[in-house]
């Protein structure tokens, strides 16, 4: 039987431990007809094969993180060069993450493929460097072989890939929202659009997991980033 702990090592590598009290709970047994999970007690998934299990806990742990954050989480890619954050917001698969892997080729460092945190107090970039989700075409168009990938992932579900396997390194502190790029799922052709600063602090807000916690306060943080 494989030990499941073994693969979360990789992935979660760029995370700081903590002497704070858990505020969650993930349960992952393995059973006859597969790996089940609880979240907090309750049943979250069960007859998962080994791969689907690995994605599913690390799917529960980045929501409860993301909508329960002290910053203000943008879903969001993003990258860093010289402290001066460019971030990529946008929905579900539209490229985040493709597009944040291949500047981290172009000596950009690595911020997020999720979420970017914005400080309340400071409006600085907080990076949150979980392992970037690719599936297999991302990584044969990003020339990585996917022997490279620790935990990769077979087939049609994305594997955790670590921003060194991309000759990219993770940003550290005291980061600058500098330029935002907002991706869109559509079929046209892609082109360059100007966005309004008030436009882009209400995109900002639309594309944030917690945005419901402090609207009030959210609202005049990401318009003083954007004035900025």
């Amino acid at each position: 039987e494989r030990f499941f702990g073994s693969s979360l090592h990789s992935p979660l590598r760029h995370f700081s431990e903590t002497q704070l009290p858990a505020r969650h709970y993930i349960t992952v047994t393995a059973q006859a007809g597969g790996y089940s999970i609880d979240f907090n007690g309750e049943n979250s998934a069960e007859g998962l094969s080994y791969d689907r299990a690995i994605m599913r806990f690390l799917a529960l742990l980045n929501e409860a993180t993301v909508r329960e954050s002290k910053y203000l989480m943008v879903h969001a890619g993003a990258v860093a060069r010289s402290g001066r954050v460019l971030a990529f917001p946008g929905r579900k698969r539209s490229g985040k993450s493709t597009v944040v892997a291949a500047f981290l080729s172009g000596r950009f460092s690595y911020v997020t493929d999720e979420a970017v945190g914005i400080e309340p107090n400071t409006g600085k970039v907080i990076a949150y460097p979980k392992p970037l989700w690719l599936t297999d075409t991302s990584l044969e168009l990003l020339g990585v072989d996917h022997r490279e990938v620790p935990t990769h992932i077979e087939g049609r579900l994305k594997s955790p890939v670590l921003p060194e396997v991309l000759h990219g390194a993770v940003a550290h502190n005291d980061l600058v929202l500098q330029n935002i790029i907002f991706l869109e799922n559509t079929n046209d052709d892609q082109t360059l659009l100007p966005v309004s600063p008030a436009e882009t602090a209400l995109r900002l807000l639309r594309h944030s997991f917690n945005r419901s916690k402090e609207p009030e306060a959210w609202f005049h943080l990401v318009s003083e980033v954007v004035r900025e």
